[in-house]
């Protein structure tokens, strides 16, 4: 197969990222109820700029895993495990985007957090780039 065929379009490449930058921060600051929670919009931020650091990154320097990483769970000559494992990796994420501002802003379900324990978390997330860089790398 031809390095071409294996690469993203540069339309694929800026719809996936435009629906990312809009709809993940909206998901979660509508599920909060509050579209002025500072934490929502805060995550929300950081989780951009991480996806698309990462989408940039490999669409310039590896297009082609790029195109490999975007296709649908069970595509190609995918093992029939590997389908389920991807499935259920990506329903944890949605349930977990949707608990953890349930959790956070709605209800309140876990208790009052300082905001030097949030800070802290804040900048705990900064390896987390160079995690994701690193399997890349």
């Amino acid at each position: 197969m031809k390095t071409e065929n294996k690469k993203m379009k540069v339309g694929g490449f800026i719809f996936r990222s435009l629906i990312t930058i809009l709809i993940f921060p909206a998901v979660i600051l509508f599920v909060s109820g509050n579209w002025l929670w500072l934490e929502g919009w805060i995550f929300s931020l950081w989780f951009d700029a991480m996806f698309l650091s990462n989408m940039v990154y490999l669409y310039r320097n590896d297009p082609a895993l790029l195109a490999e990483r975007s296709k649908a769970p069970g595509s190609d000559n995918q093992k029939q495990w590997d389908k389920y494992l991807l499935t259920g990796a990506y329903l944890m994420a949605l349930v977990w985007f949707i608990i953890m501002p349930l959790d956070a802003k709605r209800f309140g379900w876990s208790p009052y957090f300082p905001v030097w324990l949030k800070v802290l978390g804040g900048v705990a997330l900064l390896p987390s780039l160079y995690l994701i860089y690193g399997e890349v790398v």
